[in-house]
């Protein structure tokens, strides 16, 4: 009893006195969701994909208001790839037209600096809605030692055909070996669950951390396009 006693006390205490600044420390899993069919795999051929990692995340949190805080920090999305056996001509593939396979290996990892809001509800069990932004850096490599040009019969190219399977001229192995990283700019939103005054709380986030591609282009992009992130928080 004395312990709830206290708990709504601390609730209680007005917004000058709540101003306060704290270390948030959180650690938990991430399962990215992944580009559509053609992106780095065909659902039709053999491949897997490791779309579930280790996440977290080391945050400054600024309570400026009771129920509100401002949350800055740094999270770990994790590292990612695909292992598939692909038909490396996309128009075949599409036309079911079976040719040699390619295999293709990716791997890739993610992090970003997030800058959030957070607004809570209720007295002693709190219900948070969170959002923001998140500047992220997403880097990926790509190789195909097997790759090889192919085209319909009667088509003018740049190789010396080596065979002819279902109409189209296969060329010589060519392997493919690519890397690329960038920084942009995603949006976060989730919520936590909380009790007033414990240190704990649950987050459960959507992570928007994928531009608009269709299909690839050169060895970008990388195999996510989003990741639900689900942490343990602790704060200090």
């Amino acid at each position: 009893m004395i312990r709830y006693l206290l708990a709504a006390l601390l609730c209680a205490v007005p917004v000058s006195a709540w101003a306060q600044f704290s270390v948030e420390v959180g650690a938990g899993v991430a399962q990215a969701g992944v580009r559509s069919d053609g992106t780095w795999y065909q659902n039709n051929l053999p491949h897997t994909i490791k779309s579930t990692s280790g996440a977290a995340e080391l945050n400054l949190r600024w309570q400026f208001q009771p129920d509100a805080s401002l949350i800055v920090g740094v999270v770990e999305l994790g590292s990612y790839g695909v292992n598939s056996q692909d038909n490396p001509n996309d128009a075949a593939y599409a036309q079911h037209v079976s040719l040699p396979l390619a295999n293709y290996v990716g791997s890739g990892h993610l992090w970003g600096v997030q800058a959030l809001l957070e607004r809570r509800w209720g007295d002693r069990w709190r219900i948070g809605l969170v959002g923001g932004l998140l500047a992220y850096h997403e880097s990926w490599r790509m190789d195909v030692p097997n790759w090889f040009p192919s085209d319909p019969v009667g088509t003018k190219v740049w190789y010396t055909p080596r065979e002819t399977v279902s109409g189209y001229m296969v060329g010589p192995v060519v392997p493919i070996h690519s890397s690329d990283q960038r920084w942009a700019l995603g949006a976060i939103v989730g919520l936590t669950l909380s009790h007033c005054g414990s240190p704990w709380a649950l987050s459960l986030q959507y992570v928007r951390d994928g531009a608009k591609f269709s299909g690839h282009q050169g060895g970008w992009p990388p195999i996510w396009k989003s990741h639900l992130v689900a942490l343990v928080l602790y704060r200090f």
